[in-house]
């Protein structure tokens, strides 16, 4: 049973080193069969990524819609509140109207689609993997203009190193104005992440019991949501592997093995030796891992109440299934 990244479809170079210092190999929705974009194909072929759609089906209708929006962005002047407007009106079956023509050419996309299909019932599944498929977008392209700023950031630094005839070591002191703050574009709408998410996710029958997430808010919001949640584990420190990655495997291997089993028997138990069996040095890495456990809630129903609503197949439908409690883990910079 591997981790499953959430509540995105995108994950970044940097993120993914962070992950992988507790995980060998995670794994991330898709929210279509589309190609995935060529900066996690890395990490597919590095054997790290795991890629899951747990839905295919509309392939087409849904190719439509991002070539339409496509060929909209390319012609229109303000591309920036173009992905705004439809990331904000991507999941609801009536879009948002404002006397503007970035409202008109959402309305006008989504007009398309309804007159090629027919008056049917707002399929909320497909605009949450809508949804995802422009959020994977704009993701990617903040990851692109983040590295693009940074790279000038060191630039700037050393500009400033020239002119005013410093070391290389003082360049690194480059007063607070040559600093580049770009945020956290994981942050942006992270809620409505979260809730097309979990749409993805109950598509997928398969039982699953552990999930890691880089994003600190829709972690604290899921323990919050869940009164009886707790936290079991938590570390900033790797085995030593300068001897070699033979530990370190291990070391991986039973931290997973311990959530896994933790997420199939009944609350509460021993922890004893939880992220240390077997490690006979640790040292100090520059990401933290805090495990969460929800008990007595499997993960679809957990999900499912997190954004508060009901499904028609929760997680009922695994009545067999051996998962009986969720575990969640946060990864995140020091």
């Amino acid at each position: 049973m591997r981790p499953i990244y959430f509540p995105y479809t995108y994950i970044s170079q940097q993120t993914a080193a962070g992950l992988a210092n507790y995980f060998r190999q995670i794994t991330i929705y898709q929210a279509s069969a589309r190609q995935v974009p060529v900066e996690m194909q890395k990490l597919i072929d590095d054997g790290f990524l795991d890629i899951h759609a747990p839905i295919t089906t509309d392939q087409t209708k849904l190719d439509d819609v991002l070539k339409n929006f496509q060929n909209w962005a390319a012609i229109h002047s303000h591309r920036q509140e173009l992905k705004t407007a439809i990331l904000q009106s991507g999941m609801d079956p009536i879009p948002f109207f404002e006397d503007s023509a970035v409202s008109q050419i959402v309305a006008d996309i989504k007009s398309d689609l309804h007159q090629k299909t027919g008056p049917e019932v707002p399929d909320a599944l497909f605009h949450a993997r809508l949804f995802l498929e422009f959020a994977q977008e704009f993701d990617r392209q903040s990851q692109d203009t983040r590295e693009n700023l940074r790279a000038y950031e060191r630039k700037a630094k050393y500009l400033f190193k020239d002119i005013k005839g410093e070391s290389e070591d003082q360049a690194h002191n480059t007063p607070a104005g040559f600093k580049i703050m770009t945020g956290d574009p994981g942050e942006y709408m992270v809620f409505r992440r979260l809730d097309a998410w979990t749409h993805l996710f109950q598509a997928d029958a398969a039982a699953r019991g552990v999930f890691i997430s880089s994003n600190r808010t829709i972690v604290e919001h899921m323990i919050g949501v869940m009164s009886t949640a707790e936290k079991i584990y938590q570390a900033n420190t790797i085995p030593d592997s300068t001897d070699g990655t033979k530990d370190f495997r291990a070391w991986q291997d039973n931290l997973l093995a311990n959530m896994v089993g933790l997420a199939k028997i009944k609350w509460p138990t021993s922890t004893d030796g939880f992220g240390t069996a077997g490690v006979s040095k640790m040292v100090d890495c520059k990401t933290t891992l805090s495990v969460y456990l929800l008990p007595d809630i499997p993960p679809h129903m957990c999900f499912a109440r997190a954004i508060s609503k009901n499904f028609s197949q929760p997680d009922g439908q695994h009545h067999e299934s051996p998962v009986r409690n969720t575990l969640i883990g946060l990864v995140e910079p020091l």
